[in-house]
Formats: structure tokens, C-alpha cells, sequence
């Protein structure tokens, strides 16, 4: 995906490292002179990455970064991303609010956030939507769908899921793609499971060796609503 025009974007999906990958492969096509070094690495001057000090935004968190964006930059794109736009204050919201509407030619603005719920409607129907989840499910290799048609028909043996972890070789990020395939192919053959214990497991931050545990979780879930 190339970017032309001056717009505000909002990308969402299960794991904030896939969010931000995506955002920086916009970043180096509006961006193709520059290094990519210099925008994976956060380095581009042109760039201003924006984080919470908090739970919550607040105004100086972004303040510096809509004073830069208003400022005339020679031409030169300018972009403001927002991690975590889910803890976006109300207040916070209306700041940018009126900054998308009259972003100047070559201004952008992306908002990363795992999920929407919390973000106003206001900026949603303002951005161009980018769902890494739904990506997510049409990108799963036939290995990794193998693995989770076994959760899905119960054809596992709690105690040799470590051993089909390796088998089919799943890491912590091709983890997050199965569960939320699982959680999609659960909704559709309408299962007895709570959608919402599946999510609470896969948007829960990963860390080394933690899908192990989250795949017993799941066989745990699934066996209890048989």
C-alpha cells in the first residue's frame, strides 16, 4: 500500500509489533528517499513517535508533535504516529480532530491501537481503516492452520502441546495469528465458547514462552464448553 495524499490512518490488529511494522512500511513509501534505517529505528526527524506518559494521553504528550505538523516544513511530508491511540482522552481526541480536517498537503497522521473500543467514532469515521486482524486470518500458513484445526476439532492431547508447538513451529507472533483464526472459525460454526475468554487470551501482551501457556489456557476453554 502506497500513500499519496495527506490523510489520518488508524491501524489495528492483535499485537501492537505487527501494528507498528505496518506503520512503518507507510512510513518508507511516503519516505522513499529517506534510510529506512532512519524511520525503523524511529530516527527520522520527520517522524514524531507520541506515547502516553501515563494510562491516559495528556496534552503535552502531543503537544510538540501537532506544533511540528502546523509548522511549514518545505514541503517535506510530515508525520505524527500515535501509539496506543486507545488511551486517547476525550479532550485529547478533540485536538486532533481539527487538525484532520485541515491537514495541509503532505501531513499525516497515524493512530496504532489494538483495540477500537475506546477510540471515539469521531476519529474512526476521520481515518482510513487498516484491520491487521482480518489480514491476520487470510495470511495464516497452512502449517499454523493445521495446528489450530486441532484445538478447533479437539484433537488435542493437553499433554503434548509443548511438543506441537515445536512440531509446527509457532512463536509468540505466529501465536497471536492462530488464536485469533481459532477465535473467527469458533464464531463462525457458532461453538459453545465465550468469544471473549479467546480474546482475552490472545490480546494479552506475549513474553517469552507465555503462547505455551495460553494454548493450555485455550484446551482448557474449549474442553470446558464441549
Amino acid at each position: 500500500m502506497k500513500i499519496n495524499d495527506s490523510k489520518a490512518y488508524l491501524i489495528t490488529g492483535s499485537c501492537s509489533k505487527e501494528i507498528e511494522k505496518k506503520c512503518i512500511e507507510l512510513l518508507i513509501s511516503i519516505y522513499p528517499n529517506e534510510k529506512n534505517e532512519l524511520i525503523k529505528t524511529k530516527k527520522n526527524i520527520n517522524c514524531i513517535w507520541c506515547y502516553p506518559s501515563g494510562i491516559f494521553y495528556k496534552k503535552q504528550d502531543i503537544d510538540e508533535a501537532i506544533y511540528n505538523l502546523n509548522l511549514e516544513q518545505n514541503n517535506i511530508p510530515f508525520s505524527i504516529i500515535v501509539h496506543h491511540a486507545e488511551r486517547l482522552t476525550s479532550f485529547v481526541s478533540q485536538l486532533f480532530l481539527k487538525i484532520i480536517e485541515e491537514m495541509s498537503e503532505k501531513k499525516y497522521i497515524f493512530f496504532l491501537a489494538e483495540d477500537l473500543k475506546n477510540i471515539p467514532k469521531t476519529i474512526i469515521s476521520r481515518c482510513i481503516i487498516i484491520n491487521l486482524k482480518n489480514e491476520n486470518i487470510k495470511l495464516i500458513t497452512k502449517k499454523h492452520k493445521d495446528f489450530a484445526d486441532l484445538f478447533i476439532e479437539n484433537k488435542i492431547n493437553p499433554e503434548e502441546i509443548d511438543i506441537l508447538i515445536e512440531k509446527y513451529e509457532i512463536d509468540e507472533v505466529s501465536s497471536k495469528k492462530i488464536f485469533f483464526y481459532i477465535n473467527q472459525k469458533l464464531n463462525e460454526e457458532k461453538k459453545k465458547i465465550l468469544p471473549k475468554d479467546i480474546i482475552d487470551i490472545y490480546k494479552k501482551p506475549i513474553l517469552t514462552n507465555m503462547h505455551k501457556i495460553c494454548f493450555k489456557i485455550l484446551f482448557m476453554f474449549l474442553n470446558k464448553n464441549k
